[in-house]
Order: structure tokens, then sequence, then C-alpha cells
């Protein structure tokens, strides 16, 4: 397979327009959900001890993914394989006829997801 097949195939002008379509908005939203660095970056025990992953400790918060049913750029059947790979997650939802941008594509569908995950966790 030659790069501009593969590149043509799943890049295609229309997918990358889905991804690219608000970039600075991303990066301004993106910016502003930054986590400052933990105090005891220093102790490098310590913040292993603190956010260790296992399948009896999933963290320091538990995870949950939320599947973008329409996404163009990571097709649903990746987005489960990540589910099985990556995990161990408390939940998976899924958001119907969302794109890769779901907080643009459906977000009222997503802050009521979040919400619900808030209550539940």
């Amino acid at each position: 397979m030659s790069c501009n097949l593969f590149y043509s195939e799943f890049f295609s002008e229309h997918r990358l327009n889905q991804v690219c379509l608000h970039i600075m908005q991303d990066l301004t939203l993106a910016i502003s959900v930054v986590r400052p660095l933990p105090p005891f970056l220093s102790d490098v025990k310590l913040l292993a001890k603190q956010s260790a992953v296992s399948k009896k400790r999933n963290g320091r918060v538990s995870k949950v993914f939320i599947i973008s049913e329409k996404d163009n750029l990571i097709p649903e059947n990746f987005q489960r394989w990540i589910i099985q790979n990556t995990g161990p997650y408390a939940d998976v939802k899924k958001i119907k006829n969302s794109d890769h941008m779901v907080m643009f594509s459906k977000p009222k569908e997503l802050a009521l997801e979040v919400l619900k995950i808030a209550y539940k966790f």
C-alpha cells in the first residue's frame, strides 16, 4: 500500500476537517483543564504509590470511556479495542451520532453523560 493511498483512504479531507475544525477552541479547552503537578513530584516513590494503576486500584480516579459512535478518525471497533487493552474502566458510555469531537457534535448529550458519571462516582 503506497503512502498516498493510505493517506487518502484514512485521512480524507472530510475526516481531517472533522478533527481540525475547531483546533483553536480545542487548544483553549485543553489548556484550561491541565492539572498542576502534584506537590510531591520530587518524591518519586510517593508519586508512584499515589498514581499506580492496577486491576484492584484503578488509579486515583475511576476511568470512564465514552465511545463516539460516528468517529471517522477512530472507528468504534478501534475504540472498543482501546477499552479492552487499556482498562480497567469503571464504565463505558456511548453517545449516538457523535463524531470525533463529541463536545462540538453532541454537547448536550456529553454534558448529560458527564453529569451521570459525576453523580455515580
